[in-house]
C-alpha cells in the first residue's frame, strides 16, 4: 500500500484516471475491500495478503495502468522495474504500513479501526471489544516476497533465470559461490528474520503466485483479456535434461528447502519460532500433487504432524484425477467436459481428488467470486436464462456499475456536486436492482453448485466442515456484480440462504432433489452458516495459535 489510508475508496487524479480508462472501458477502477466496506459488509476477520507486485506485471506495461489496475504508487513500481527496490524490501513497507496504521481511527469515515492479530484468542478479544473495527491475519501472497535482489561487483542487477540455469548446468563448484545459491539462501534468511523479529509472523504463505519464483511451477492464472500484455507463460526450465514449462514443473529440490523453512518450528540456531503455513492456490498440479505426496502426507504418518492444507481463494474444476491430468499435458479429458461445464475447468481450480486431499488433512477451502474463475460454458438450468443471455445482461450490468463510478470520481474532481450525485445515485441503484434481479440466479446456482460438488467429492457431510469464503477482493479480480465491493455483502447470507430455500420448492422435481440432498437433516441456513463465518472460524480457533503453529501441538486427533 502506497499510503496509510486503508480505509476510502482511493479517488484517482483526473489524468491517471484516464489512462486506464482509454485502455478499458469496463472494469471498475476503484478498491474492493477498503475499510469502510469491510465494515459496512460485517466482515470482520480478514486474511490481508501481503504482496509485492511480480516485475512480470511491469516488465512491458505502462506503469500508470498497472498502477491504476492495482493501487500500487506509480513511484512504487518503478523502484520496482529500475531495482531499486527488492522483493523482501517491498514486503517489509508493506507489513510497517499495516503495523503502523492500526487503530487509527483519524481515515475511517465512521471511526472505524482495525487490528493485526496472533491468535484466535485475540481475535476472539477484539471483536467484543468492538462491534466497529475488523481484525487482520498476516499472510502472504507469493514466496518470491522473501527474495533479495543481487548485483555484481560493476553494480549490474543479476538475472535469477540465467543463473538459475547455470547452477543446474555447473557440476564443479564450491557450495555458496553462485548467484543462485545466495539467492535461495536468501529466502531462508529473511523468512528467519520474518518469524523472529516480525511482531504478527504471517499465518499462511501462498507458495507460487502469477509469475515463475524459481522455487516451483505455477498454474496459467491470467486471462487473454490480459495476457496480451504480461505474457506468463515465460519460458521452460531444465530437470534431467529435459525441458519443462513453467505451467507443468513441480517444486525444485531447493524450493522444497524454502518449503520446509516456512514449516519449521526451529531457526537454525534452535531458537523455537512460529511455523507457517502453505496455502496452493497458485502451485501448478504438479507441485500440488509433489506437496501433497510428499510433505503432507509423510509428515503426518511418519511424524503425526498435522499439516493443514490451505487453498485460499478457489473453485471447483470438475476435473476428476491430478496425476491423470498430468499425464495428459493438462488437458482436458472427454469423460470431464459435461462433468465440468457449470465450472472454470483450468487446472489452477479444484481436482475431485484435491478435494478429498485438503479435507483429509483437516484443511481449508476458500470459494472466491471471480466471476471468471467460477462460471463455466455453460449455467445452471435453475439460472434461468442461458449463457449467451447471461453474457449480454453481465456486459449491460458492468458498463451501469463503470459508469457510476466515473460519477463518483467526477464528484471528487468537483465537475459534479452532491445534489447531482444524489439522482445519479438513485438511477445507478434503480437500474442495478433491475439488473441483479436477473443475475442473482445466475450467480448463486454457480455458487451452490460449488459447494455441492465439494460436499459430493469430498466425503459427504463432513465436507461442510472444510469449505469457507475467500473472496480474492482486491486481486486485480472481475469481482460477481451483486458484490461489487465488501460492503455489499452485508445481504449475502440472506440472499444465499433464500435462494436455496425457493429451490427445494422448485417446480423441477431433479432441481428439488438436487438442492435436498446436501442438507443432511438440516436447514439451508445451518450450512451458509458454516460456509460464510463457522467454518473459517473454526480452523482459525484450532490452528492459529501458539500451541499449533509454536509448540507443535496437534488440535485434533489425526484424520484416517
Amino acid at each position: 500500500m502506497p499510503d496509510p489510508d486503508h480505509w476510502s475508496m482511493r479517488f484517482k487524479p483526473k489524468s491517471d484516471y484516464k489512462i486506464l480508462a482509454n485502455w478499458d472501458k469496463t472494469s471498475i477502477k476503484a478498491s474492493q475491500a477498503n475499510g469502510d466496506a469491510l465494515i459496512e459488509g460485517n466482515l470482520r476477520v480478514i486474511c490481508n495478503s501481503l504482496y509485492p507486485l511480480e516485475r512480470g506485471f511491469i516488465k512491458h506495461t505502462i506503469i500508470d495502468v498497472i498502477s491504476m489496475l492495482t493501487g500500487f504508487s506509480s513511484e512504487r513500481l518503478k523502484q520496482l522495474k529500475d531495482n531499486k527496490l527488492s522483493y523482501f524490501q517491498a514486503l517489509e513497507i508493506e507489513y510497517r504500513n499495516m503495523l503502523q496504521n492500526q487503530s487509527r481511527s483519524s481515515y475511517s469515515v465512521n471511526g472505524s479501526t482495525f487490528k493485526l492479530v496472533n491468535s484466535f484468542d485475540e481475535i476472539q478479544n477484539e471483536l467484543r471489544r468492538s462491534d466497529n473495527s475488523f481484525v487482520v491475519l498476516n499472510t502472504v501472497e507469493g514466496a518470491h516476497a522473501f527474495a533479495d535482489d543481487f548485483f555484481t561487483k560493476q553494480g549490474h542487477y543479476v538475472s535469477m533465470l540465467a543463473e538459475e540455469r547455470k547452477y543446474i548446468l555447473s557440476v564443479k563448484r564450491k557450495k555458496g559461490d553462485s548467484f543462485f545459491e545466495k539467492f535461495i539462501d536468501s529466502h531462508i534468511g529473511n523468512i528467519d528474520f520474518i518469524k523472529t523479529n516480525w511482531a504478527h509472523v504471517p499465518f499462511f504463505v501462498t507458495f507460487a503466485h502469477h509469475y515463475y519464483n524459481h522455487l516451483s511451477g505455477f498454474a496459467q492464472s491470467l486471462g487473454p483479456g490480459i495476457d496480451f500484455a504480461v505474457n506468463q507463460a515465460g519460458g521452460t526450465v531444465k530437470r534431467d535434461g529435459e525441458a519443462i514449462s513453467f505451467f507443468h514443473l513441480g517444486i525444485h529440490p531447493w524450493g522444497n528447502k524454502v518449503l520446509a523453512q516456512l514449516l519449521k518450528r526451529k531457526t537454525e540456531d534452535g531458537t523455537r519460532v512460529r511455523r507457517i503455513l502453505i496455502d496452493v492456490k497458485h502451485m501448478s498440479v504438479q507441485s500440488r500433487l509433489d506437496y501433497y505426496m510428499n510433505v503432507v502426507r509423510p509428515m503426518k504418518a511418519q511424524y503425526e504432524d498435522q499439516i493443514p492444507i490451505i487453498k485460499s481463494h478457489t473453485a471447483v474444476s470438475g476435473r476428476k484425477n491430478m496425476k491423470r491430468s498430468i499425464d495428459n499435458e493438462l488437458k482436458l479429458f472427454n469423460d470431464e467436459k459435461d462433468r465440468s461445464k457449470y465450472f472454470f475447468s483450468g487446472d489452477i481450480n479444484l481436482f475431485d481428488d484435491e478435494i478429498l486431499e485438503i479435507i483429509q488433512s483437516d484443511g481449508l477451502i476458500g470459494i472466491m467470486i471471480d466471476e471468471r474463475r467460477i462460471i463455466g460454458m455453460e449455467l445452471p438450468p435453475e439460472a434461468g436464462i442461458t449463457y449467451k443471455e447471461f453474457s449480454k445482461i453481465v456486459k449491460e450490468s458492468q458498463k451501469n456499475i463503470s459508469v457510476y463510478f466515473k460519477e463518483l470520481h467526477r464528484h471528487k474532481w468537483a465537475e459534479i456536486d452532491d445534489a447531482q450525485l444524489v439522482e445519479i445515485d438513485k438511477e445507478y441503484k434503480k437500474t442495478r436492482t433491475s439488473l441483479n434481479a436477473i443475475l442473482l440466479p445466475c450467480y448463486f446456482s454457480v455458487i451452490l453448485r460449488q459447494l455441492f460438488h465439494i460436499v459430493e467429492f469430498g466425503g459427504g457431510e463432513k465436507a461442510w466442515d472444510h469449505i469457507c469464503l475467500g473472496t480474492d477482493y482486491d486481486g486485480v479480480i472481475n469481482p460477481l456484480d451483486l458484490y461489487v465491493q465488501a460492503g455489499d455483502m452485508k445481504t449475502l447470507e440472506q440472499d444465499l440462504t433464500g435462494f436455496w430455500d425457493k429451490m427445494l420448492v422448485h417446480h423441477s422435481t431433479e432441481l428439488k432433489h438436487i438442492y435436498s440432498a446436501f442438507l443432511f437433516g438440516k436447514k439451508p441456513k445451518h450450512w451458509i452458516t458454516k460456509f460464510l463465518f463457522s467454518n473459517g472460524m473454526e480452523f482459525l480457533k484450532k490452528y492459529f495459535n501458539d500451541a499449533y503453529l509454536l509448540n507443535g501441538e496437534t488440535p485434533v486427533k489425526p484424520i484416517v
